[in-house]
């Protein structure tokens, strides 16, 4: 009987160590957390690649490349399990050059972490609900550098993706139309006020949705030269080298793009 006893105290004991250590580390990972954001708002790139790999840090970085001193964050709900910690948080900014008005996104993000450092990252927030419902455009500054360019140009395609996603969201699949001016007949004024129809080089962005699967788009554009080579295009380009070069989102990821060794471009 004392045996026994003696056994059931020890894997109680285990289990509390076991417990101990879990608690210790979601809220080791909850503080790696609170210091992504306290970076991101204050832009400390240089802490953000310290508490990020490097995939999750050029993501997080390309989706809040356009932050400035009018953004602030607000942290509402946070809490760790296992190896996740759960945020829902909240992004404000002021009327600036790209708002017409002030403006509130409400997000909830999951971020996985491994060895104190965050390794992937879930998103979701209402960013276009926002839009759609205070009819917002972004208006962003007329591009003058490559760079400026380049930055715009991918904005443009990025927010076409999303305008596609909330629309499949609906339909179950993407808009079955040939032209990126049908695609803004098709979501104007309901998922976008205003659909971005041109790069910021003047030619016309590429539009193109699988007849065989509709749920599979792709959004382009041709470059500088106005020369589209085509959807099938992957992998990354330099800016130091370009030369007319396409940029090619597909199903809201880029899978032909400039390479990131820019500060601006991330």
């Amino acid at each position: 009987m004392r045996k026994t006893i003696m056994i059931i105290l020890l894997v109680l004991f285990t289990m509390f160590l076991g417990a101990v250590d879990a608690a210790a580390a979601e809220k080791e990972n909850t503080g790696v957390v609170k210091a992504v954001f306290k970076a991101l708002e204050s832009r400390d790139m240089p802490t953000l690649d310290k508490l990020m790999a490097p995939e999750p840090a050029a993501e997080m970085k390309r989706h809040t490349s356009g932050w400035a001193e009018v953004v602030k964050t607000r942290i509402d709900d946070i809490f760790g399990a296992g190896d996740k910690v759960t945020v829902r948080w909240t992004a404000t900014g002021l009327k600036d050059g790209r708002f017409g008005l002030d403006w509130t996104i409400n997000c909830i993000t999951v971020f996985q972490l491994a060895g104190g450092k965050v390794v992937k990252v879930w998103n979701g927030n209402d960013f276009l609900f926002a839009m759609r419902k205070n009819r917002i455009d972004l208006v962003s500054p007329v591009p003058e550098t490559l760079e400026q360019k380049l930055k715009a140009t991918m904005s443009d395609i990025h927010v076409i993706g999303r305008v596609v996603s909330l629309y499949m969201e609906d339909y179950h699949h993407a808009p079955k139309v040939k032209t990126i001016k049908e695609l803004a007949k098709m979501t104007q004024p309901f998922y976008i006020k205003t659909c971005p129809l041109e790069d910021a080089w003047g030619n016309d962005l590429i539009y193109k949705v699988d007849p065989k699967d509709p749920k599979n788009y792709w959004v382009a554009s041709p470059g500088s030269d106005g020369k589209f080579n085509g959807f099938d295009q992957e992998g990354t380009w330099s800016p130091d080298n370009e030369n007319g070069q396409d940029i090619v989102l597909h199903n809201g990821k880029f899978q032909y793009r400039p390479e990131e060794e820019k500060e601006c471009l991330k």
